[in-house]
């Protein structure tokens, strides 16, 4: 289960006005991309990772035309 976030940290890569919006459909990338790796009982911390990578480098691809660097961070909550 997902306690809080996901947090997305843009710098550089997309005009501030963009920034906002891209922001929030990248934090909805991420909340899909957990799902379905929940859905599939992938518990693999790099596969989940790789897939996050790859989910939202598809969708910054597409709408903006670029590759900027992207590095999921995912914390376990220790003692749920």
């Amino acid at each position: 289960d997902v306690l809080s976030g996901p947090t997305i940290l843009t710098k550089g890569f997309t005009y501030a006005k963009d920034a906002e919006d891209i922001s929030e459909y990248l934090g909805k990338i991420v909340l899909q991309t957990l799902a379905k790796c929940a859905s599939r009982h992938i518990t693999d911390w790099s596969t989940i990772k790789s897939m996050i990578r790859d989910d939202l480098s598809g969708y910054l691809y597409k709408r903006i035309k670029r590759s900027p660097m992207i590095l999921p961070i995912l914390l376990e909550a220790n003692g749920m």
